[in-house]
């Protein structure tokens, strides 16, 4: 029967440790040096970006309405800029 890789490297450690030594000292800087060579950046991976013009204004509310604003986003666990878009989205199918 022929014998694993395992056997292999424990007969030539017990019959020659120094050798062995070297053997298993020079695999490793191998292995070293292609696993450097993995992963990182490469070009065009990834998730592409999508571009949105953003604009800030500032508007003047009544206190009432800033407090239904937060409330609304508190309760649907949301920013209060995502609760303005969605009621901006919910005016914009009233007027379609």
């Amino acid at each position: 029967m022929a014998k694993s890789f395992k056997d292999i490297k424990k007969d030539l450690e017990a019959k020659d440790p120094e050798f062995y030594n070297e053997i298993m000292t020079e695999a490793n800087q191998e292995i070293e040096e292609i696993q450097t060579q993995w992963g990182g950046k490469r070009a065009n991976s990834g998730r592409k970006k999508v571009f949105v013009i953003k604009i800030k204004k500032t508007f003047e509310l009544e206190q009432s309405d800033v407090i239904c604003l937060e409330q609304y986003a508190k309760a649907h666990n949301i920013s209060k800029n995502k609760a303005i878009k969605e009621a901006i989205h919910k005016l914009q199918e009233a007027l379609n």
